[in-house]
């Protein structure tokens, strides 16, 4: 079993047990998601994703 955080915060390395840790750009997702919300705005059809996040 594993466990996966995100944010790869600092005080993870304290964690008892091997923890994952998943560092995301926060400036990268919010523009994206800024990107995503002009694009339905406007009427933009994206192409579908396959995976995860689609």
């Amino acid at each position: 079993m594993s466990i996966v955080g995100f944010d790869d915060l600092p005080e993870s390395h304290w964690c008892a047990l091997p923890l994952a840790t998943v560092r995301q750009l926060l400036s990268g997702v919010g523009t994206l998601a800024t990107g995503l919300l002009l694009d339905l705005a406007r009427n933009v059809e994206r192409p579908r994703r396959n995976g995860a996040g689609a």
